[in-house]
Parts: structure tokens; sequence; C-alpha cells
């Protein structure tokens, strides 16, 4: 059965283990949210080999990353050159056994609405967002956000066609309907997305634009009333991978692979803000979903 698996694939699995196991407890042992802590709003204290949690680099490696998955699959396809010798050995052995599951011109799709997402959320972490200083982090969260976005960039070529010159490289007619589908979720999804951030960034803002707090308020307003959920972000990055899978035909396992990781990961994130959110607060409102509006 491993035989079958390529390292990557291997590596979303173990992710998705490890964020169903931490959902799993926190949802049964929950977490110490304690109303009488006085310093829950306050700024961390950054110890030895520490820094804030600041997703700015990690979303410009992610976007230079796929420039040049982009640029080296092009001038491949359309010029015959050969890609970098160290990038041809690692992406075959992450890939291994190698399967296409997909043409170039749906990879070229789902490449571009990758990129287009990528680009977005490293405007918002530069631009939009305004970042808590509780969050602290170490060097291993570094290392393993930076290879997450190597990795994600990975699997949207991990099941591609050859890189060599070929004359399909865009062939308009292999798309169909759901691609049309697919494109249209990613943009609906994508506004959300920003919408949400934006709108999370004023409540840190006075009415001049200036920040005047990192802590949290309740979100009201937006999307959060619209959809009735607390983490309406959340649910619009899940639609976002799946509809980029869904440009690459439904059939890569990788990706599929890391589309799950993404929505258990978004639910273990979901359900830890709506909790904070519930115990911080008071008069939260009662009735708002944690993710899916209607259903939790």
């Amino acid at each position: 059965m491993l035989s079958e698996l390529s390292y990557l694939q291997i590596f979303w699995i173990v992710q998705i283990i490890v964020y169903v196991f931490l959902t799993i407890s926190s949802i049964t042992f929950g977490k110490h949210w304690d109303k009488s802590n006085s310093h829950r709003d306050s700024e961390s204290k950054a110890g030895w080999l520490e820094f804030r949690k600041r997703p700015r680099l990690l979303y410009f490696v992610a976007f230079l990353f796929t420039i040049y998955i982009i640029w080296t699959s092009l001038s491949s396809c359309v010029y015959g050159t050969e890609p970098n010798g160290y990038f041809t050995s690692f992406y075959n052995e992450v890939t291994a056994p190698k399967r296409v599951t997909a043409n170039m011109t749906c990879v070229y799709l789902a490449l571009v609405l990758y990129l287009a997402h990528v680009t977005r959320r490293l405007y918002e972490s530069v631009f939009v967002s305004i970042f808590s200083k509780r969050q602290v982090v170490g060097p291993l969260y570094f290392v393993f956000d930076q290879f997450h976005h190597i990795a994600a960039g990975l699997s949207l070529i991990a099941e591609s066609p050859e890189f060599k010159q070929r004359d399909d490289c865009f062939n308009i007619s292999s798309l169909c309907w759901h691609h049309l589908i697919a494109v249209a979720a990613f943009y609906i999804a994508s506004k959300i997305h920003h919408n949400t951030h934006q709108h999370l960034a004023t409540l840190r803002r006075n009415k001049s634009g200036h920040i005047v707090t990192t802590s949290y308020k309740i979100p009201q307003g937006s999307w959060f009333d619209k959809l009735g959920v607390s983490n309406p972000h959340y649910l619009a990055e899940i639609i976002i991978y799946i509809s980029i899978g869904v440009t690459l035909g439904l059939q890569s396992t990788t990706w599929l692979y890391l589309t799950v990781y993404i929505i258990v990961n978004q639910i273990y994130l979901a359900y830890n803000t709506q909790q904070l959110y519930k115990y911080k607060f008071d008069d939260y409102p009662k009735d708002r979903k944690m993710l899916i509006p209607f259903l939790f």
C-alpha cells in the first residue's frame, strides 16, 4: 500500500492524521480558555529562537515558488528547455511513482488560480491584515510552513504530463463546463476570503485608519452575518482548494489528499476560534455557526 504512495502523498496523509487527532482532542478535552486570565489580550514575549507569527515571508516563498513552477513548465513545454537538474531530481523523488491524471491546459489553469490565491494572500499579509501579538512560534513551525507551501506547489504538478516540448500546451477544447464552475467558485470564495480579512482588520483600526489594538473583538456584519458563521474565511479557503482540484479534473490523488488536509485543518482552526470567541465574549451570538451555514 505504502509503495503505491509518493512521498508527497504520504506527507499530506500524515498531516491529515495529525489534525484529525488535534481536532478530536480539542473537542473532547478542549482548551483552557480562562475568562479571568487578564493577559489574554496582551503581547506575548518572544523567547530564545522564537518569533511572532507573521505569514508574510511564507506567502512570499509560495509566490516565488509558484512563479518558478509556471516558468519551468512553460519553458519546457513551449521551448523545450530542460528544467533545473536539482529541481527535476527532487520533483521525481517526491512524486514517484509517477501517474498522469491531467493535461497541461488544466494544470496551467490550476497554477494560475493558485498563483492568484497566494499573490492575494501575500498582498493581504503586507497591506491589509493586522496580526495579534499573542502568537509566538518556534523555528520548527517556520520550517514546516515553508515546506507546506512548497509541497502545495509541487502537488499541482505531481500528476501532470512530463515536462517536455509539446504541441498541446494550451488546448482550450480540453476545458469543460466544470472548469467554468470551478473558476466562478474560486472567484466568489476569494472575494469572501478577502472581504473577511478586510473586515477583521477594520476591527483593529479607528475611524482614521490607525491601528489601535491587536486584541480580538466580536466581528459583526459582512460575511459573518450574511452566512451566519464565525469563520467565513476558513470556509472560503476550503472552497478555493476544492475549486482548484476541480480544474485539475478531480482525478489528482495528490491534490485530493492536500484538499482533505485543508478541510481538516480549517475545521480545527474554526473550532478553536469559535471556542475562543464564546469564552471571551459573554454576548457572542449563540446562533452563529462555526463554519458551515445552518449546519455547524
